[in-house]
């Protein structure tokens, strides 16, 4: 299967401005006194809704191998949604349907650290730097968590 019918860069872009405008819509409801987040939480949202959508597409794919190439597809398409439900995790009171969300995740985290372990693992034209990015994507769930 593969997301040919949309611009993976585009929705990129899209996903980062959509989260960009919801954290700082977040932010401002937190100086009201409308929503009672920490200073740890709104943190924890910029990683989520900015941070990660800048982060993908810095990833150096091979061409030679499309299987890599194709799941990077697959995460910056799924993104907006991880973090949508990652999001309502940190703003919705501490129980099972958070820890349900929560673990969307971290299921999307998860798969960021296979990417790399693929990124990793393959014998052709590994340079460190790829190395070391492949170590980031794997330590992505540990930083989640």
């Amino acid at each position: 299967m593969s997301l040919q019918i949309h611009n993976p860069v585009r929705w990129n872009r899209v996903s980062l401005a959509l989260g960009g405008a919801a954290w700082t819509i977040i932010v401002l409801a937190r100086l009201s006194g409308w929503i009672a987040l920490g200073d740890l939480e709104l943190i924890l949202l910029l990683a989520l809704c900015v941070i990660t959508p800048l982060a993908l597409p810095l990833v150096p794919l091979p061409k030679e191998n499309r299987l890599p190439a194709e799941l990077a597809r697959w995460l910056m398409f799924l993104q907006p949604f991880a973090t949508l439900i990652g999001g309502i995790a940190l703003l919705s009171e501490r129980g099972f349907p958070a820890t349900i969300e929560a673990l969307v995740w971290l299921l999307f985290t998860m798969l960021i650290a296979v990417l790399g372990a693929m990124m990793l693992l393959q014998k052709s034209g590994r340079q460190l730097g790829t190395a070391i990015f492949a170590v980031v994507l794997i330590y992505v769930p540990i930083g989640s968590a």
